[in-house]
C-alpha cells in the first residue's frame, strides 16, 4: 500500500507544474502547483480510511486544470461525521498501526487539520470534502487568469483602473510580464 501511495504521488507529480526560483547563490527553490505534503497526506488518508469491504471500488485520483481530487470508497462513519475534522476513528486499525510505525501518520484525527495547515501556509484555498458514499478530498490550485482585463483586476483588488495600469506598465518595463497576442484575446505571460 505504501508503494501504491508513492506510485500515485509520482504520477501526480509528473503532471503538476513546478516553478524554479533562484536567489543569489542559494539552492533553487521548487514551488509546486499544489503542495506535495498536502497531496501525500490526502493519499495516506485515502488508504487508511478506505472501505476495504467494498472490493469493487478503488481509490480514484483525478487531476484537473484547477484541482486534484482523491476519492476512496466509504464515506464517513456516523460518529465521525458529527464532528468532522475534529474527531476521527480509523476504519482500518491494522493499516493505521503499520503506517504509524513507519512514521507516515502521527495519530488518528490529525490528517484533515494537517492538510488545512499545509494549504494555509502555502497560500492555497482550503480543501473541500465530500463525505457520502466515497470520501473525496479536493485540493484547489492557485490559478491565475492570464486573460484578465484591467477593469476585472481593478475590481478584484479593490483599486482603480489607473492604479492597475501603472502597476502593469511597471511590471512590463521591469521584464516581469509580457503580453502575448493583442489586447482582445491575448494573455499575460509571467516571466
Amino acid at each position: 500500500m505504501v508503494a501504491a501511495s508513492g506510485t500515485a504521488a509520482a504520477w501526480i507529480k509528473q503532471y503538476l507544474a513546478v516553478e524554479y526560483v533562484m536567489h543569489d547563490s542559494d539552492p533553487r527553490q521548487e514551488i509546486w502547483e499544489l503542495p506535495l505534503d498536502a497531496i501525500k497526506e490526502a493519499l495516506t488518508n485515502a488508504i487508511c480510511h478506505r472501505d476495504y469491504f467494498d472490493s469493487g471500488a478503488k481509490i480514484i485520483v483525478q487531476l484537473y486544470d484547477d484541482r486534484l481530487e482523491i476519492s476512496n470508497p466509504g464515506g464517513l462513519l456516523p460518529y465521525v461525521a458529527a464532528d468532522f475534522g475534529h474527531r476521527s476513528r480509523s476504519r482500518n486499525p491494522l493499516i493505521f498501526s503499520i503506517f504509524t510505525r513507519m512514521h507516515l501518520v502521527e495519530s488518528v484525527g490529525t490528517g484533515i487539520p494537517r492538510i488545512a495547515r499545509i494549504l494555509s501556509e502555502h497560500g492555497f484555498p482550503p480543501a473541500e470534502y465530500k463525505t457520502e458514499g466515497f470520501f473525496t478530498t479536493t485540493l484547489w490550485k492557485n490559478t491565475a487568469n492570464p486573460r484578465i482585463t484591467t477593469a476585472e483586476l481593478a475590481a478584484e483588488c479593490g483599486l482603480n483602473e489607473n492604479t492597475i495600469y501603472k502597476a502593469v506598465r511597471k511590471l512590463r518595463e521591469g521584464g516581469r510580464i509580457q503580453r502575448k497576442g493583442g489586447d482582445k484575446g491575448g494573455e499575460w505571460i509571467i516571466l
